[in-house]
């Protein structure tokens, strides 16, 4: 009976193990993707989001067109990347920015969220409740989209 009972011990470490390593497998790796390049955040956005939106044009951040993209004028940030549609017949924006440690995240997003033109398109625009605006530690993510701004969130929000 001891024996039963020392290979059922063993059994369930083993599965234990296996299974908590796992987890932190699971863990590490979506801990990486916000850690990876902007581009291949973008991509996984759209890739998870799967939706026609047409031709997308990325354009680096710089401090000349920060305004354009997020509506305030100054920004310390290290990266950033946006992504419209080259042609398309309704609005839609996504912008990620890293920015520095040192940079106060909330007032960030509340700046981008009052000031950011979401008429800025001719002819179409996004309605203000469809303007996201989430952080992951120090990457912003401002989304602008009458469709798809919630799922884009919440995909932004499962690479944690």
């Amino acid at each position: 009976m001891t024996k039963i009972k020392s290979i059922i011990t063993v059994l369930l470490l083993t599965l234990s193990l296996a299974f908590a390593g796992c987890t932190a497998e699971k863990a590490a790796s979506s801990n990486n993707t916000i850690n990876e390049s902007l581009k291949n955040i973008m991509t996984k956005l759209y890739d998870d989001l799967n939706q026609d939106l047409g031709e997308l044009a990325t354009t680096e951040l710089t401090k000349d067109n920060l305004s354009y993209y997020l509506g305030i004028n100054e920004l310390d940030f290290e990266e950033g990347l946006a992504s419209e549609p080259t042609m398309w017949p309704s609005a839609h924006s996504v912008v990620l920015v890293r920015v520095k440690d040192s940079v106060d995240i909330e007032k960030v997003k509340n700046d981008i969220k009052e000031n950011v033109d979401s008429f800025k398109w001719i002819c179409v625009g996004v309605e203000k409740d469809n303007i996201v605006v989430e952080n992951i530690d120090n990457l912003i993510l401002l989304a602008m989209d009458n469709n798809y701004s919630e799922d884009l969130k919440n995909i932004f929000l499962s690479l944690k």
